[in-house]
């Protein structure tokens, strides 16, 4: 494998282990707050910023690598 295949690969697998891992924990913490909230605006709000977070991890992947 070339230097710069091996340097590709680094990045992308750093990316991937970012992102799984932010994902790993939101994914439960939305799970408790869709069964423990009821509809509201709060429920909503809480959803939709947990949703940014990893929005601007990702971001942060894309741009930083």
């Amino acid at each position: 494998m070339s230097i710069i295949r091996e340097a590709e690969q680094y990045i992308k697998n750093k990316k991937y282990h970012l992102i799984k891992g932010v994902s790993q924990r939101l994914d439960p913490l939305e799970e408790y707050i869709q069964d423990n909230l009821s509809e509201s605006l709060e429920k909503e709000k809480a959803i939709e910023h947990l949703t940014e977070v990893f929005m601007w991890c990702k971001r942060y992947t894309d741009l930083r690598g």
